[in-house]
């Protein structure tokens, strides 16, 4: 259930959560629209966006339920959530910046991703900057461009669902990581957890090589890309296996974590 809870907001800075009061204190991380802040406690910080509208309310409240159900293990806890004059207030556990190697960082993601797909939840903005740390335990947070829902190719074809998923794609995902089906709505491609693996391979790609692997939303369109001749042999079919134009070509998450060793 969505937390809607006025008694709980004591003001701008200020919210009572488990019969404390959690007071904001320095912004943490500033995002494309959301802010983090460190509180008085120690093990807790408040992560606040605005919602001007019931669109981004509802996504607010898919959210909160989604990563409710979700186990811990894989992602962040998000313990408590009010909205209050437009605007979102999440209480979360406070986790640290990933310092893991490339390869622990590699394989540890994709079992997360492999875990949500499992779940029938697609994520739809798989990043770096969406992962986090605490201990040696990699956990992934920013579930404000999930969603369970998958589309046909002939769902594309009504005009009101694609309006509505190409304002989803413009407001709730990352440019530079858009897989060719979201690009073009119109590609005869089926929207499904694909659009990850596509994703997470845009992801793995800058990590190794400090750059995405696609100039522009036409050449990822178009799947072309370019590797480095010397490339490790597991990453190589990694990439190969991710970063496919089809997505029905593509790879699972389970299939990919068969090469990851």
């Amino acid at each position: 259930m969505f937390l809607k809870c006025k008694s709980d907001f004591l003001s701008k800075k200020q919210i009572y959560f488990n019969n404390t009061i959690l007071t904001m204190n320095k912004v943490m991380f500033c995002g494309g629209y959301a802010q983090i802040y460190s509180t008085n406690h120690k093990q807790l910080v408040v992560r606040t966006f605005i919602v001007p509208t019931l669109c981004h309310i509802e996504q607010a409240e898919t959210e909160f339920q989604i990563q409710h159900q979700l186990s811990e293990y894989f992602v962040i806890k998000l313990y408590h959530q009010i909205i209050e004059q437009e605007r979102v207030f999440q209480v979360l556990e406070k986790a640290h910046q990933v310092t893991l190697t490339t390869k622990n960082f590699t394989i540890q993601a994709a079992k997360i991703i492999e875990y949500l797909h499992q779940n029938n939840i697609i994520h739809r903005d798989i990043k770096y900057e969406n992962f986090i740390q605490l201990d040696n335990l990699l956990k992934i947070c920013d579930f404000s461009s999930a969603t369970t829902k998958t589309y046909t190719k002939e769902d594309l074809l009504n005009n009101n669902i694609r309006n509505q998923l190409q304002n989803e794609i413009e407001l709730c995902t990352t440019e530079d990581y858009l897989p060719p089906e979201y690009i073009n709505l119109l590609s005869g491609q089926n929207l499904t957890e694909k659009a990850d693996v596509f994703t997470f391979g845009v992801m793995i790609y800058f990590l190794l090589f400090g750059q995405k692997p696609f100039e522009n939303k036409q050449a990822a369109s178009n799947g072309k890309y370019k590797l480095p001749k010397q490339v490790d042999e597991m990453y190589f079919s990694l990439l190969e296996m991710s970063l496919r134009k089809n997505q029905s070509e593509r790879s699972s998450m389970t299939e990919i974590l068969k090469i990851l060793k």
